[in-house]
């Protein structure tokens, strides 16, 4: 067994903006994920995270904004298949529109 293979289960507090901000209805929302993770995955457990939070929450329109919004640590702004190994800050970043 490697190391990547062992999965430590935390809980972090994601920044979110813009339209988010509006859907959560805070400037973080609690999430409990896996790592190791693709960024993928932390980007569904985001959503999970929101339909269970949030109760009043429109699955289509939280679907349509996680997919076209970025996820970033506090260094980079990551690809959907790069590998979260750490806890460190995290933020989703919906798409930005406007002048």
């Amino acid at each position: 067994m490697t190391e990547r293979d062992v999965q430590t289960t935390t809980e972090l507090d994601v920044a979110v903006f813009g339209a988010l901000t509006d859907v959560v209805g805070a400037r973080t929302i609690r999430v409990r994920i896996a790592l190791p993770c693709s960024a993928t995955t932390f980007r569904r457990a985001v959503g999970d995270a929101i339909m269970t939070t949030v109760s009043h929450t429109d699955t289509s329109h939280v679907s349509t904004l996680l997919a076209q919004s970025t996820i970033a640590d506090d260094t980079h702004v990551l690809a959907d298949h790069d590998v979260i190994e750490r806890t460190t800050s995290f933020a989703i970043l919906p798409p930005v529109c406007g002048g």
